[in-house]
């Protein structure tokens, strides 16, 4: 049941990114679409690096690995047969991100002043 659980909460999760993905383009402008040769290329050579190269990612700065969600949400509105194969490498992206916010959370000893702040409200 727990399994069935995740596969709909990915899935939605999924549907949710393609979503708010396709706003980014109409929100903020382009300086320029990527075509969807781009896209495609630079999305199998980004997953590639996810799955195996992960030590290229890691030398990746947080601005960089911004860059890459920001082109991938481009690329929902170029090429919207793949938006969802987009979502998921932005989303892959994101959660690099989020794991290097939570790290520096921890090296700084920040956690329990981030939750006690969180409990009060303060978000």
């Amino acid at each position: 049941m727990a399994g069935l659980c995740e596969d709909t909460a990915v899935k939605l999760n999924a549907t949710l990114c393609v979503f708010l993905l396709s706003l980014i383009p109409s929100l903020f402008g382009q300086d320029h679409a990527p075509t969807v040769e781009q896209c495609r290329a630079d999305q199998r050579l980004w997953a590639a690096q996810l799955e195996g190269s992960p030590e290229i990612v890691t030398s990746l700065t947080y601005y960089q690995l911004n860059d890459r969600m920001g082109e991938m949400a481009d690329c929902v509105a170029v090429d919207r047969d793949r938006a969802i194969v987009y979502a998921e490498t932005a989303g892959r992206f994101n959660t690099k991100q989020m794991v290097r916010l939570l790290d520096f959370v921890k090296r700084h000893e920040l956690h329990d002043q981030f939750i006690a702040e969180d409990a009060a409200g303060k978000r």
